[in-house]
């Protein structure tokens, strides 16, 4: 983790000393920088399918502990 937070601070201060220099080829970002994948929303499918694995994996985790019957 502290390796991206040095790259993303090295990132602003390339940005900040490039639009510093030659503010009329570089500008400096309006937002801050995104490098993570935006992600897509599920479908209802999808969000049935990891319910059903994780209703799956709790079942049996429980079933484990109880003793037979």
């Amino acid at each position: 983790m502290i390796d991206y937070t040095a790259w993303l601070h090295g990132a602003y201060i390339l940005n900040a000393v490039q639009s510093a220099l030659n503010p009329k080829k570089v500008k400096y970002p309006k937002s801050p920088i995104n490098v993570k994948e935006k992600e897509t929303p599920l479908s209802e499918t999808e969000k049935f399918k990891l319910w059903v694995m994780e209703f799956n994996k709790r079942f049996e985790k429980n079933s484990n502990q109880c003793p037979n019957v």
